[in-house]
């Protein structure tokens, strides 16, 4: 794919580049990548966003040849989510544009003095300094003129320290694409959580020092009067943790309030929860959502403020989290700076030391990453995740190599599982997906089976 991010595709409701020929000059490589969030209102609908304030930043980000996702909440409750890669520059200046406040007195000098106090002068490029200063003063005037334009749409920044910054080390895009998108939720819990107001979160912070110190009480002394929650998916969880943490064996956000409610009484009788997630954005509405749950007086409710991204700034491998920190582009995860990482990922298959997802090692079922080594990945035909690995000898999804006899094994098997599921509605979608596949082996024993 070309890194070019010149061309702009409008759909209804995001926006995203396709992959026009190679400029000339080629763009800088991308060396490193931000990531942020703010719950804000933005009390707008989906289409007033799309046309009038997610240009925005797809205009910077285009010409400061970026790649990422910005998610952009159309919502009283909601806000921004995102994460960018970039050259040092163009990032600077985006976080510089975010951070200063709108309408400040010469901006220009505003942004310079930002970038001067805060960034490494020895990553910046001049030249792409200068080059992209402008774009960001447009941006800037952009936003200047919505907020405007929109008084119901109060202006915010974003602090610096709320960006958790890590270097690219991979030399290569970790984006596809640009993608700036309108939603309903920055996180999506499928609406289960997008009525708490933004009242309701930033409460309960603790920094990392304050954090690093709770969970090494909690590690010295376990005890169950304290609880240590990973608000992360299961697949994050799988690479990198913090030790003695409950895992909730979600394998989407929208899945963790269903948690909360079906473990009411584990969490109202101990006198501490401490919650994380990887950038914080998931532990504001998780916390909030856990609280509302509790009685008056209950347990009290404490979250990692920026997540274990934070945590590894300030720590790196000399800290608790242990293991790498699962991340959202190309690189998976990232491993603390320091040195001395333990691999606590395991091979799905053999139970081997593993820590890394590769492309195209999904779930055959379900489409969740499965960590494979490289041992095991040369003798399967399919992955299938620790939730369906009893389906690994009966359901496939490429049907076409198997002989008639193979695929007969396949049918008496899967008729064999599904009448060990046929009570109960916590089977009813795992009944569907075997019946599915069940009508797909009939069809394909109606051609014969064999090679097509």
């Amino acid at each position: 794919m070309s890194s070019s991010l010149t061309n702009l595709v409008v759909s209804p409701t995001n926006y995203t580049t396709s992959s026009p020929p190679p400029p000339s000059p080629p763009p800088p490589p991308p060396t490193h990548v931000i990531l942020f969030y703010k719950y804000t209102p933005l009390p707008l609908s989906k289409a007033s966003l799309h046309e009038k304030y997610a240009p925005l930043f797809a205009k910077y980000c285009t010409g400061a040849r970026m790649r990422g996702r910005l998610l952009i909440g159309a919502s009283k409750n909601e806000g921004l989510n995102g994460t960018f890669s970039g050259s040092y520059a163009a990032l600077q200046l985006f976080t510089a544009s975010m951070a200063v406040p709108i309408g400040e007195e010469k901006e220009e000098e505003a942004i310079k003095r930002f970038v001067e106090g805060n960034a490494d002068r020895g990553c910046i490029d001049e030249s792409l300094f200068e080059a992209y200063l402008p774009l960001a003063l447009s941006f800037r005037d952009g936003l200047r003129a919505f907020h405007a334009s929109h008084p119901d749409v109060p202006s915010f920044t974003i602090p610096k320290e709320e960006f958790k910054w890590s270097e690219n080390e991979t030399g290569a895009e970790v984006f596809p694409d640009l993608h700036v998108k309108v939603v309903k939720e920055i996180v999506s819990t499928g609406g289960k959580l997008e009525s708490i107001p933004i009242s309701a979160t930033s409460k309960g912070y603790l920094t990392p020092s304050e954090f690093h110190s709770a969970v090494a009480a909690h590690s010295s002394s376990p005890s169950p009067s304290t609880l240590l929650i990973d608000c992360r998916n299961s697949k994050e969880v799988a690479i990198g943790t913090f030790a003695n943490s409950l895992n909730p064996n979600t394998k989407t956000f929208h899945e963790f309030p269903t948690w909360v409610d079906k473990n009411a009484s584990k969490l109202t009788s101990c006198s501490q929860i401490l919650m994380f997630c990887t950038g914080g954005v998931r532990c504001e509405k998780a916390s909030a959502y856990v609280r509302s749950r509790l009685p008056s007086g209950g347990p009290t409710v404490h979250h990692l403020r920026g997540g274990v991204h934070k945590y590894l700034e300030e720590y790196g491998g000399g800290g608790h989290f242990k293991g790498k920190n699962f991340v959202f582009d190309s690189r998976q995860g990232m491993a603390p700076k320091g040195g001395g990482v333990k691999t606590v990922g395991k091979c799905a298959y053999c139970e081997a030391p593993w820590d890394t997802f590769a492309p195209g090692q999904v779930c055959t079922v379900c489409r969740e990453q499965v960590l494979v080594c490289e041992a095991c990945d040369g003798r399967l035909r399919e992955y299938h995740c620790g939730d369906h690995m009893d389906l690994k000898e009966i359901y496939f999804t490429d049907l076409s190599s198997f002989s008639l006899s193979a695929l007969e094994g396949q049918r008496s098997g899967l008729v064999r599982y599904l009448e060990g599921i046929a009570v109960g509605k916590a089977y009813k979608s795992r009944r569907r997906t075997v019946m599915r596949q069940i009508d797909k082996v009939d069809a394909r024993l109606a051609e014969g089976g064999g090679p097509k």
